[in-house]
């Protein structure tokens, strides 16, 4: 062959692939589960990758050799043989449960360790374990070198087993318990972590507090005058106990998760606090979750929400100033959980026990806990590696200068072995980003000495002036107001200078009346467009809102049923000014926003919602002003409690949230992608007599606009450390709030928002596949950190917008 030229290619090889599979193990109780009547057969293994014996009795000695009970082996083998015929690929764990002496003694004596080692190798040999889990109860401190040399001996067996059998791989499991402070004091985690393949997190029995797998601890309030020198001592919670595995060396792909699906039932007397339980040891009972759910529905339980813990709780009264506190885990709480693995990229979770979950349905759907545990793992993005590499091909003639046309004795099947690398490159690699729109409200922020120059345009990747007031009719023209075109001058001059990515989208904010007329009668239409290509053009307005506040054509609004036509006629106008202004300035990207209501007697009646959904680029779901119930952007309608015998017209809509409203429009036609939901950075103040509380329970009390205020966050937090508020939890709503006595039977009540109940929002904008969130205002955050850091609120939004995975395209060509 003749001397090669040179040519460069990328190669993108997929060598390197590797997605982090997350784990789900279901725990399969021995004897409880049989005894319950629920086989082998029923563990849904669609959902549980992992299935865990739970479990061998510690083994007894027999002379030198260490035996396991014959009915753990029986149940054991029962166990495999069904889960082997109804999977391959489900990996079966045998968990072997021993108090601390049990451990202790055979670790430290050499005998005894070998005849346990030898067992363990029985275990994964004869009886068909894919890995087994030493379930160590409670170490001490003398034990972390014994069991660093337990785990040695074991993790030379199993590699040995790993290594005879090359058809499945054999894992070590260990179990830790987390309610040391400091962790390093019962376990060497480097080392353990080291020596296992999986560390077990037992983060379901925590005996302090309210509830028994909180997400963090109550503080705790000393008398005046009383220190203790190390309060972190006193934390005994899943969030510390995680972040002390991880830095203390353990890899977090390691660490997985444990959660109860029962409930922990405790007995109390009256005269211990109720804020701080006590005598926790008195009649516990471990409650399956398929027999609470049933309870609540036919008992009298109270039910609350541990706003430390975030988990729900339920109490009921015994009598004889006794009564009854069960913590558990729903849904709800269930998402926090989950939130934590997703954040520390946990390498999954495990479920005690399997046969707890309501699995027949009695409450609802049959696995409701499981479904959603396994359906929100699915959801957790994986880790991919790539490898890229540079080859530097020589070729010899290329009479066309492309690499296809390789000649002289090179065969196609070698050519096309040589450029396979080359040409599977990603063409379009495109990620959906989401929008983080920032209010920016005129006159409040330059009243409030907020200038546009402190917009944190690092987060807020669009910026909305709120706003332009109707424009009045001059003529046949229509104009806006001068003081709003001159504010709307200086904010987007301050934005030009500090960003020249950053999207101004200026809202043009009408009433009901406003819009109907002016979109009804067709010189008015004429003259309103050609405004907002004024306003695109001469203002340098990006993008424009139109805030058609409370269309007409329901008996909430009022207003003309000829709204829902007339409002596809505007739009259908603006959709070719906007289109013809884009044409001339090809450099920016220009849009409609149109702001749509979430009661749910409209989005139907007065929207065309596929139309509206389809001419406007996004719709902007104003989801923080509902006016009913004890939240003002609740996440679920709080049921009615009707007296006896009294009942309503089934049409009636209550369903007043965000879950249903949203999901509304997206089942009337709309995009999600297309959808911005509204978060408030305020609170709604409401002022009320104690006698106003009528059958609706606290639907309708003094919700009206003589009684009701906004707050800003900034002073919320500033208050409640200042004056006496009673804070509390919608449980419902998901939202908090906060109660104080003004005094003459008169009480104020506000509902807000804080990082908490952000979550919800945030899992909904998710979990729907939303476009992205809007805040009203920014400057009614805590801007100036008065109540710790700076802005709180928008930063916690903003890196959780960040943290939500965007759907990625690729298209592979052939040349």
């Amino acid at each position: 062959m003749g001397r090669f030229n040179c040519y460069r290619f990328l190669c993108l090889s997929l060598g390197t692939i590797n997605a982090q599979t997350k784990v789900l193990a279901c725990s399969y109780k021995h004897p409880g589960a049989r005894e319950a009547g629920y086989q082998p057969e029923y563990i849904p293994l669609e959902g549980c990758s992992h299935v865990i014996f739970k479990e061998f009795r510690f083994p007894k000695v027999v002379g030198r050799q260490m035996k396991f009970h014959d009915d753990d082996k029986l149940a054991f083998s029962g166990l495999v043989s069904s889960l082997r015929n109804r999977s391959s690929e489900v990996f079966v764990v045998a968990s072997i449960r021993g108090n601390q002496k049990d451990f202790s003694v055979i670790s430290g004596i050499s005998a005894r360790r070998r005849a346990f080692v030898q067992l363990i190798g029985t275990l994964l040999l004869e009886l068909d374990a894919d890995g087994v889990e030493i379930n160590w109860i409670t170490p001490e401190t003398t034990d972390r070198s014994l069991m660093v040399t337990l785990l040695q001996d074991l993790r030379q067996m199993v590699t040995s087993v790993s290594r005879s059998t090359k058809s499945r791989a054999r894992e070590l499991w260990f179990q830790v318990w987390n309610h040391f402070s400091p962790i390093s004091s019962a376990y060497n985690v480097p080392e353990v972590c080291e020596l296992a393949d999986r560390i077990m997190l037992n983060a379901k029995e925590y005996h302090m507090g309210f509830s028994h797998a909180p997400i963090h601890t109550k503080p705790i309030d000393l008398p005046a005058g009383v220190n203790i020198p190390n309060l972190d001592n006193y934390r005994h919670d899943i969030t510390d106990s995680v972040q002390q595995w991880i830095g203390e060396g353990c890899p977090p792909k390691k660490l997985s998760l444990s959660i109860a699906l029962y409930g922990v039932q405790k007995q109390y007397q009256h005269v211990f606090s109720f804020e701080v339980p006590s005598g926790f040891d008195l009649n516990t009972k471990y409650i399956p979750y398929s027999e609470l759910c049933l309870s609540y529905l036919t008992e009298q339980w109270t039910f609350n929400w541990d706003s430390y813990g975030l988990m729900p709780y339920a109490t009921r009264e015994l009598g004889k100033a006794l009564f009854d506190r069960v913590s558990y885990d729903n849904i709800d709480s269930l998402r926090y959980k989950m939130d934590l693995v997703q954040e520390k990229r946990l390498g999954g979770i495990h479920l005690d026990f399997v046969h707890y979950d309501d699995i027949y349905g009695k409450c609802g759907q049959p696995y409701p806990l499981t479904s959603y545990l396994a359906n929100r793992l699915r959801t957790i993005p994986s880790d991919i590696g790539f490898a890229i590499e540079w080859i530097l091909i020589r070729l010899s003639t290329v009479k066309h200068r492309k690499c296809a046309a390789i000649g002289g004795g090179w065969s196609e099947m070698k050519i096309l072995g040589i450029l396979l690398c080359a040409v599977l490159l990603p063409c379009v690699v495109k990620a959906q980003n989401k929008k983080f729109a920032c209010s920016y409200e005129y006159p409040g922020a330059p009243e409030a000495g907020y200038p546009p120059d402190n917009i944190p345009l690092e987060v807020c990747t669009h910026v909305i002036f709120k706003g332009f007031k109707f424009p009045k009719i001059v003529g046949r023209q229509m104009l806006f107001h001068d003081d709003d075109k001159l504010m709307f001058s200086s904010l987007v001059s301050s934005i030009r200078k500090r960003s020249s990515t950053a999207v101004i989208v200026a809202s043009i904010r009408g009433s009901q009346n406003d819009y109907s007329t002016m979109a009804a009668i067709s010189q008015l239409r004429k003259a309103f467009v050609q405004l907002v290509g004024t306003l695109l053009l001469q203002l340098d307005a990006d993008s424009v809102e139109i805030n058609w506040n409370t269309p007409g054509g329901t008996k909430e609004y009022g207003g003309s049923d000829f709204d829902r036509i007339s409002m596809v006629n505007l739009l259908q106008d603006l959709r070719q000014i906007v289109t013809s202004v884009k044409r001339q300035s090809a450099i920016r990207e220009r849009e409609i926003w149109f702001r749509g209501s979430i009661h749910p007697n409209t989005i139907t009646s007065s929207y065309n919602v596929p139309e509206v959904c389809e001419l406007a680029d996004f719709v902007t779901l104003d989801a923080k002003d509902v006016l009913v119930g004890d939240s003002h952007a609740p996440m679920h309608t709080k049921p009615i409690a009707l007296p006896f015998g009294l009942t309503l017209p089934g049409n009636l809509q209550f369903t007043y949230d965000l879950t249903d409203s949203t999901q509304r429009w997206i089942r009337a036609g709309c995009a999600p992608k297309k959808m911005i939901l509204a978060i408030a950075l305020y609170g709604y103040r409401k002022e009320y007599d104690d006698g106003s509380n009528v059958f609706f329970a606290n639907f309708f009390r003094g919700w009206n606009d003589d009684y009701q205020k906004r707050v800003p966050y900034s002073d919320l937090c500033q208050w409640f450390r200042q004056y006496s508020w009673t804070l509390g939890w919608d449980p419902y709503g998901l939202m908090p709030y906060a109660v104080r006595s003004l005094g003459n039977g008169q009480e104020q009540r506000i509902s807000y928002d804080d990082t908490t109940s952000l979550r919800y929002k945030m899992d909904l904008v998710q979990e729907q596949r939303l476009g992205g969130i809007y805040l009203d205002y920014i400057h009614n955050d805590d801007i100036n950190g008065r109540c710790g850091q700076s802005y709180p609120l928008t930063s916690y939004l903003s890196s959780r917008l960040r943290a939500i995975p965007s759907d990625i395209g690729f298209a592979i060509e052939w040349s």
